[in-house]
């Protein structure tokens, strides 16, 4: 259960859309399972009602490497924490999830991720300015319906900042986890080094 420290602020700033002194910022560290010591904000402007929300991590842990196995239908709702600085990867799709400067901390679940990995292809399709670009945006799409369909993939986050998890629910699903220490993850680039023993 999340804890709440006693560190609340709240003020008032310049909207940066409309330019009124009308953004109202809060601020509350919350001690948060999983993750340690975080800081949640929200700032909202009651003139144009701009608003946005965060979590920032307070906490540096050792880099750790995670990997989940997905088999079956029950495993769509083992849950998944990535925190701002870390990287999922999905090997069968080819595709890395990258932390840019901006990248929000999320809570989901392997079902909510499948989720994201096909809307990202959408947009990629969406936004193709070439037939090419198209195409590959559509096979991209056609590889994450049939790892939805088949239930055989894997998932592996790499956190510079040990921040992340994966949260299992059965002794079964634990077999299929590995999270190791990794000293050979970039904390400077968030880029993946050397891989070093066994995944």
């Amino acid at each position: 259960m999340s804890r709440i420290e006693k560190h609340f602020e709240e003020y008032v700033e310049i909207c940066p859309y409309c330019r009124k002194k009308s953004l109202v910022v809060r601020s509350l560290i919350y001690e948060i399972p999983y993750v340690g010591k975080a800081l949640l904000f929200s700032k909202k402007c009651y003139h144009c009602g701009y608003s946005h929300a965060d979590i920032l991590p307070l906490e540096i842990r050792e880099p750790i490497r995670i990997r989940f196995k997905v088999k079956k239908e029950d495993d769509l709702c083992v849950k998944i924490i990535r925190s701002p600085f870390a990287t999922i990867r999905v090997p069968e799709l080819g595709v890395d999830m990258t932390p840019g400067p901006l990248a929000p901390m999320f809570y989901t679940n392997v079902e909510g991720l499948l989720e994201r990995l096909e809307d990202l292809g959408e947009t990629f399709k969406a936004l193709a300015l070439s037939e090419e670009d198209k195409r590959r945006a559509e096979k991209y799409l056609e590889r994450v319906k049939k790892i939805k369909s088949e239930l055989d993939f894997t998932i592996e986050i790499e956190d510079p900042y040990g921040l992340s998890t994966i949260i299992v629910l059965d002794e079964e699903q634990k077999r299929r986890l590995s999270i190791e220490k990794s000293g050979d993850v970039d904390v400077e680039t968030k880029e993946e080094g050397e891989r070093k023993g066994k995944r």
